[in-house]
C-alpha cells in the first residue's frame, strides 16, 4: 500500500521530513512508498484534493490518503465531514483526515532541549522548571517563541529544530526498537489480563493497518523478515512486541525463519521474551542461540515462577526476566543462569499496584546474585508522573560487556 500525505505548507513537509523516518513501521520509506505532498496554504491543499484523490484512486495498486489540515478558528467536526465530502465525490481510495489542533511552535516548546541545539541563547533548564511551559498546547506557541528568540523563524526552524526532536522509536525504556514478524496472541497467565498489544493492534486496525486486519489473530508476516538487513546501524531491538514468538499457533518453521534473520545480522542485539516457557524449552536445542539473541521469559508472580527454570535450560546465551506488570511477590528466586532482570508495575485505566517491597526484594535478589537490575515504572494511571525512581535513583543496568565477552571466549 501506498501513502500519500497532503499538506498545508512547506513547513510541516521540513518536520515530518526528520520526525517520520523515527516512527514509520519499518515497511514504509519516504519517497519509496510514502509521500508527502505540500500545498500555499489551506485554499490550495483544498482545492487540489478532489484532483489528487481522482488520481490517486486510479493507482497500480491500493493508497491510503492522509490529510493533515490546521483547525485554526474552525469548528472540528464541520470541517472534517467538509473535507470527508470532498474527498467521497472525487475518487474510491482510502482517506484518513486529522485535524491539527495547535500549532506545530507547540511541539518545539515540548522539547526545549531540541531548541537549544539550534539556538544556544536559548537555555532549555531554565524553561523545563517553568509552570508556564509545561502544557505547550495552552500556549499561543509561534508568538512566545518569538518572544523568547527575537531571531526565530517559521520556516529555518521546520527544517533544524526538527533534526533534534526527540522521538523514540520504541517507548519501551529497555530497548531502541522493536521488530514484529509475528503479530496477535491470547491470554495465558495473569500478567496478560490488561494487554497492551491487544489494546494497541485495536487501535492500528481501526487506522487501517494492513498487518493488522485480522486483529489480535495469529498471523506471520515474511515480509518483515527482510527488515532487519537494511537497518544501517547496530540495534538493540524488542522482538515481537505485539506477539510472542513461541505461541503453539506459530509454525515452527516460521521461529526457525526469525532465528535464522537474527542469526546473519550479529551486529543488532535481539531481545525475546516468552510467556509460553514450555514451547521455548520444547524447541530450544533446534535453534542457533548466536551470542547477540537474549532469550527472557515473563514472571509477573509466584503462580508463574516455573517459567525461570525452564529458560534456565535453554542454551540461550543471555537469559533475562520481566518481572512486568508485578502483580505479586517473588521471593527467594533462583537466579542462577540468568543475566538480567526487568521490574515494571502496571499501567492504564485500572491497573493493579506494585508494592514497593516486592520491588527492594527482587532489587536485593539480584544484588546479592550479582544479576544486572533494571526499574522501568512504577506503572499506575499516569505513569510518567509515578516515574521510575526507586529510593532516590533510577536502575538501568543491562548485562555488561565484560559478562558477555566471558561468554564468547
Amino acid at each position: 500500500m501506498i501513502v500519500e500525505i497532503l499538506l498545508e505548507e512547506p513547513s510541516m513537509e521540513n518536520f515530518l521530513r526528520e520526525v517520520l523516518p523515527k516512527i514509520l513501521p519499518l515497511d514504509y520509506v519516504l519517497d519509496n512508498n510514502c509521500f508527502l505532498r505540500p500545498h500555499n496554504g489551506k485554499s490550495d491543499l483544498k482545492k487540489s484534493i478532489p484532483n489528487k484523490i481522482k488520481v490517486f484512486s486510479n493507482y497500480h495498486e491500493p493508497v491510503k490518503v492522509i490529510i493533515i489540515y490546521d483547525q485554526d478558528s474552525n469548528d472540528c467536526k464541520k470541517l472534517k465531514k467538509t473535507l470527508i465530502a470532498l474527498c467521497k465525490t472525487s475518487g474510491s481510495c482510502a482517506v484518513l483526515i486529522r485535524i491539527a489542533c495547535r500549532e506545530l511552535e507547540s511541539w518545539y516548546l515540548g522539547d526545549p532541549d531540541a531548541i537549544e541545539m539550534v539556538y544556544p541563547k536559548f537555555k532549555a533548564k531554565n524553561y523545563k522548571k517553568s509552570a508556564k511551559f509545561r502544557n505547550p498546547d495552552l500556549l499561543q506557541a509561534s508568538q512566545e517563541l518569538k518572544l523568547l528568540i527575537p531571531e526565530f523563524q517559521k520556516g529555518f526552524a521546520s527544517k533544524n529544530i526538527s533534526k533534534f526532536i526527540s522521538v523514540a522509536q520504541s517507548s519501551i525504556e529497555w530497548t531502541e526498537m522493536t521488530w514484529n514478524p509475528t503479530t496477535g496472541c491470547n491470554k495465558v497467565s495473569a500478567g496478560c489480563k490488561f494487554c497492551y498489544a491487544e489494546v494497541m493492534t485495536r487501535r492500528l486496525q481501526a487506522m487501517g493497518i494492513d498487518k493488522y486486519k485480522d486483529g489480535f489473530k495469529i498471523r506471520t508476516h515474511e515480509d518483515a523478515l527482510n527488515a532487519p538487513y537494511g537497518w544501517k546501524s547496530p540495534k538493540i531491538v524488542f522482538v515481537n512486541s505485539m506477539s510472542d514468538l513461541f505461541h503453539p499457533d506459530i509454525p515452527f518453521e516460521f521461529i526457525q525463519k526469525v532465528f535464522g534473520v537474527m542469526n546473519d545480522c550479529p551486529q543488532h542485539t535481539f531481545q525475546v521474551l516468552t510467556k509460553r516457557s514450555d514451547i521455548l524449552l520444547k524447541y530450544h536445542k533446534e535453534l542457533n542461540w548466536t551470542h547477540n539473541i537474549w532469550m527472557g521469559v515473563s514472571v509477573e508472580d509466584n503462580k508463574v515462577i516455573h517459567r525461570i527454570n525452564d529458560l534456565r535450560k535453554t542454551n540461550a546465551r543471555v537469559k533475562f526476566l520481566s518481572c512486568e506488570p508485578l502483580i505479586g511477590s517473588l521471593p527467594k528466586m533462583n537466579l542462577k543462569k540468568i543475566d538480567w532482570v526487568i521490574v515494571g508495575g502496571e499501567s492504564g485505566r485500572t491497573p493493579r499496584l506494585m508494592n514497593e517491597d516486592w520491588v527492594l526484594d527482587i532489587q536485593d535478589q539480584c544484588e546479592k546474585s550479582k544479576v544486572a537490575f533494571f526499574f522501568k515504572q512504577w506503572g499506575g494511571t499516569n505513569k510518567k508522573k509515578a516515574g521510575r525512581i526507586l529510593k532516590g535513583k533510577t536502575y538501568d543496568q543491562m548485562p555488561s560487556v565484560e559478562h558477555l565477552e566471558s561468554m564468547l571466549f
